[in-house]
């Protein structure tokens, strides 16, 4: 049970990381995606990016998902954030969520089947 935990933390911290600060936000960056599907949100997410306290960047990231529903990325970090607040059920819905609108969202895909994983679900083929 302590090794799934761990697991779990490792792919939310992995799914929540915030890109390194000297990036610069370019259109094929995490931001740069989130900028073009949602124009004027960009500081909004990197506020949430930034934001340690798991709580609080969960509440950021949900007024972000709710002036912008189709951002895949979005969704994943606020299941990541989820996940590592041991959320599960919550976790499992923004996973969903994120591959409602991106398929090929490696992340969401990854964390969606070690949420179900630790919640006994055998994975759909």
């Amino acid at each position: 049970a302590r090794s799934d935990a761990n697991a779990l933390a490792r792919t939310a911290l992995k799914a929540a990381s915030a890109p390194s600060a000297v990036d610069q936000v370019s259109d094929d960056s995490a931001l740069g995606k989130i900028e073009k599907a949602c124009p004027g949100i960009e500081a909004d997410v990197s506020d949430a990016l930034q934001t340690t306290d798991v709580k609080t960047r969960i509440r950021k990231y949900n007024a972000i998902t709710a002036r912008c529903c189709q951002g895949a990325r979005i969704w994943g970090w606020v299941g990541g954030g989820y996940a590592s607040s041991n959320s599960l059920m919550e976790a499992s819905r923004c996973y969903e969520t994120a591959l409602s609108v991106d398929s090929t969202h490696a992340e969401a895909r990854e964390g969606l089947s070690e949420i179900r994983a630790l919640m006994g679900e055998t994975p759909s083929k």
